[in-house]
């Protein structure tokens, strides 16, 4: 998980606004009529900004990374549950892009901080609210989940704080059976196997401890999947560091993920209807 940019309302999904004026009233008003809320009243039109959101995110799940050649099967993720906070249901900040075992394994998991005073209704977040959880539009999720080589050799995400812990278990990512299941570990040591070559051909350039070289060669072989459109790089990032750390930080190689340009919405991807 990286962080992501989701990029500005007005810019990148127009639409979102008179939707969320018009639906918001119409829910309030069916609230002050005693309808209790549900999947039914809120209905389906946050499902508009999908395709705003695929593009922002460069086609990836906002959790697991992995690339979906669609979004026509994938789902708009509210990160703080729209049956909880259905004011926020059609609110940008509130919205990323997942892939469906994303979406389906977190479903309504929204834990807070202890002590933390949960949002009033109608009130914007986060007020005195802590979520729990890791929103990768706000926070840096690299601070709080590393990938290391744990069974086998096999690469898997790990916590490095309580927040960690938390996004974990609401993606079900500490059950290491269930994410043999869905295939995600298989991704993830594909993704691993694919960069063999490219610690390899760095080796090789540290021991000529030519800086101008090493820099260089760091810069060919690791730029391109240091991009934030590439899966997976939370994971890239962390290979490298697990085998390369002391050199890295010996030549003060960067080892962060580069931005990469968004289509213009004038010319966005094409995306398939709702």
């Amino acid at each position: 998980m990286i962080r992501i940019e989701r990029g500005d309302e007005q810019f990148n999904c127009p639409k979102l606004q008179p939707t969320r004026e018009a639906e918001l009233g119409r829910v309030e008003a069916e609230i002050a009529a005693g309808v209790v809320v549900s999947g039914e009243l809120l209905g389906k039109r946050y499902q508009e900004v999908r395709g705003a959101l695929y593009t922002a995110q460069h086609r990836k799940c906002c959790y697991c990374e992995s690339k979906c050649n669609s979004a026509r099967w994938h789902t708009v993720e509210h990160f703080r549950p729209k049956l909880r906070y259905w004011w926020l249901t059609w609110t940008w900040d509130n919205l990323l892009f997942a892939c469906h075992d994303c979406n389906n394994a977190k479903r309504d998991a929204f834990p807070l901080a202890e002590g933390s005073t949960p949002l009033e209704p109608r009130q914007a977040p986060p007020g005195a609210e802590r979520p729990a959880l890791i929103d990768p539009a706000a926070d840096d999720p690299r601070t709080h989940i590393r990938f290391v080589p744990l069974q086998l050799g096999r690469w898997y995400p790990v916590d490095r704080s309580e927040r960690g812990q938390a996004m974990l278990i609401a993606l079900g990512w500490n059950d290491a059976d269930a994410l043999a299941q869905d295939g995600l570990v298989e991704q993830w040591q594909d993704h691993v196997a694919s960069l063999e070559d490219v610690v390899r051909e760095l080796r090789r350039a540290f021991t000529s401890e030519d800086g101008p070289r090493i820099r260089q060669t760091w810069t060919e072989l690791t730029r391109r999947r240091r991009r934030a459109s590439q899966p997976f790089v939370a994971l890239t990032l962390d290979v490298l560091e697990w085998y390369l750390g002391r050199e890295i930080e010996r030549y003060a190689l960067p080892l962060t993920v580069i931005p990469t340009p968004l289509p213009s919405p004038a010319h966005p991807w094409p995306n398939p209807p709702r």
